[in-house]
């Protein structure tokens, strides 16, 4: 019986290591919000940075991952050309016809001012309905939608969540995450 565990353990973490579907499936995903600071430049660079002749100095500041792994926060800051935003990066696993899994991945940029307001509007939403949350559990939604984004407002055993959805992505955030990017955010100048 235990040669038999033994070799089925084996097998296993050899189909694992070497097949097309990436690891994370098996042992839960993570993006970490390095991963986010790295294809984030990229980003940047193709879509936030005008062209100019000199060289233009800019900032990524990565301020949150929220735990489902599927939405992190930045902020992206080019004093030189008078731009400070909030960076929303969003990550999905994907299924092409052939059956192969890859994640994919986009940013929404939104200007530092409406970011606040938009934060904030989140936040208080959620701190004024607590009470609903808690009184029907799991069953009390709100909806918000701003910037292209649609957000649903709930609570789960006492916490208040908040599902994300842009562009295809349905991502989870926490209410902690967001008061971390909201400060962070009014920080910069």
């Amino acid at each position: 019986m235990k040669l038999f565990l033994t070799i089925s353990v084996l097998l296993l973490l050899n189909i694992c290591g070497y097949s097309q579907v990436p690891r994370y499936l098996f042992l839960g995903k993570s993006y970490s919000k390095e991963i986010s600071l790295y294809k984030a430049k990229e980003y940047a660079i193709k879509n936030l940075i005008d062209s100019s002749k000199e060289a233009v100095k800019f900032k990524i500041s990565p301020i949150s991952a929220a735990n489902s792994g599927e939405l992190t926060t930045l902020i992206f800051e080019c004093l030189t050309q008078n731009k400070i935003e909030l960076l929303l990066a969003f990550y999905g696993d994907y299924w092409n016809e052939a059956g192969v899994t890859y994640t994919g991945y986009a940013f929404k940029s939104i200007r530092k001012d409406k970011a606040i307001l938009m934060l904030e509007w989140l936040e208080q939403i959620a701190n004024e309905n607590k009470k609903f949350f808690d009184d029907e559990l799991d069953e009390a939604n709100i909806c918000y939608k701003a910037e292209g984004i649609s957000f649903v407002i709930y609570g789960v055993w006492g916490a208040t969540k908040i599902r994300v959805f842009w562009g295809g992505f349905d991502s989870e955030w926490d209410l902690k995450s967001l008061e971390k990017t909201i400060l962070k955010l009014k920080s910069k100048p």
